[in-house]
């Protein structure tokens, strides 16, 4: 079924670039981005947490009770980016490692 799921991609480098790059390279760069991503947003949800003092659930059922200034639905659509965002990643992430296996 994994097999199903793979896509074949044809990158195309510069010929001064390209001699020596191997799959597993291209497959460890896509691995690093993904790790990056995965990290920075995950680190944009920290910064929220420390500041609001709650996780992201939490935080949104405060709002969406209406326990929250108006000011924080501003906080909430930039922190709900932030995680749906780490989320994505973190998906990616894990779908490249179990093609790996």
């Amino acid at each position: 079924m994994a097999d199903s799921l793979q896509e074949n991609v044809k990158i195309k480098f510069p010929k001064s670039s390209s001699p020596g790059i191997s799959n597993f390279e291209v497959t460890n760069i896509l691995i690093y981005k993904a790790l990056n991503k995965m990290e920075y947003f995950r680190i944009r949800c920290l910064e929220m947490e420390e500041k609001h003092g709650l996780d992201f659930r939490r935080f949104k059922e405060r709002i969406d009770r209406g326990e929250g200034i108006f000011e924080e639905w501003d906080e909430l659509a930039l922190w709900e980016e932030y995680f749906s965002s780490f989320e994505e990643w973190k998906s990616k992430y894990e779908e490249i490692n179990r093609f790996l296996k």
